[in-house]
């Protein structure tokens, strides 16, 4: 069932793109699926899957204490970052953010990049980029951004601090 639900075009592009809503890409999927019951409860269950990462809100608040500006760039369906916003008031923390399903351009594609620093009036080497997806770091470091790729061994606060140190962030 998952790999009916996740493994399909229609998740992981065009509901992160903005391209289908919930309720059609849901129809569409479960009439391909043997198991289409529990896949409705599933995709509609998303968000509860969904979980804050701690350690990731406290770096946010550390890093938005040294008075820098913070924004997200995201792949992230409707249904599922309007949730999240309601839902979760650390998104109060960021300055703005770009979000695949209203832009209809998804990571790592560079467009979104493009766009992020034109709408916010960014130059790409005074921005750090942080992503959980190789692939995304990679085209931010292409574009000039300063990166961060993050794992679950990535200590935030350290790489800000060496950062700082090195002279790329100031206080």
């Amino acid at each position: 069932m998952a790999k009916d639900l996740f493994g399909k075009e229609i998740w992981s592009e065009a509901l992160d793109k903005g391209d289908n809503e919930l309720d059609e890409a849901v129809k569409i999927l479960a009439s391909r699926s043997l198991f289409s019951e529990q896949l409705k409860r599933c995709a509609y269950s998303i968000n509860e899957m969904y979980r804050p990462i701690e350690s990731s809100i406290a770096a946010a608040i550390y890093a938005k204490n040294l008075g820098f500006r913070l924004y997200i760039i995201s792949n992230f369906m409707r249904y599922s970052i309007e949730y999240s916003v309601e839902q979760h008031s650390f998104f109060s923390l960021f300055d703005g953010m770009i979000v695949s399903c209203y832009e209809g351009l998804l990571k790592p594609g560079g467009e979104i990049f493009e766009l992020f620093l034109k709408r916010h009036d960014c130059l790409a080497e005074e921005c750090l980029f942080i992503d959980d997806k190789f692939e995304n770091v990679l085209t931010a470091k292409d574009r000039g951004f300063k990166t961060i790729h993050f794992t679950e061994e990535s200590d935030l606060f350290k790489e800000f601090d060496e950062l700082r140190q090195e002279g790329c962030i100031e206080d």
